[in-house]
């Protein structure tokens, strides 16, 4: 499924009950997961593992656009 989150979006700590997988086609989404951040961009993939806490927000003032995939 594609998703699309305008800039200032934020995600605060939360899981999923499925595995799933996030493909990042545009802009630019700060992904903090195991104590690690990184800002992912176009092209980047990160696969989060269910029940796993994790947090994301938008960086910049452009559009994220990802795909998202679930097991």
């Amino acid at each position: 499924m594609m998703y699309e989150f305008g800039p200032g979006t934020n995600f605060p700590d939360h899981t999923h009950s499925v595995s799933k997988k996030d493909s990042i086609v545009t802009g630019r989404f700060q992904f903090t997961m195991f104590g690690e951040t990184i800002v992912m961009e176009p092209g980047d993939m990160i696969e989060v593992p269910k029940n796993t806490v994790h947090n994301a927000k938008v960086v910049g003032n452009t559009t994220v656009t990802f795909f998202d995939a679930t097991k």
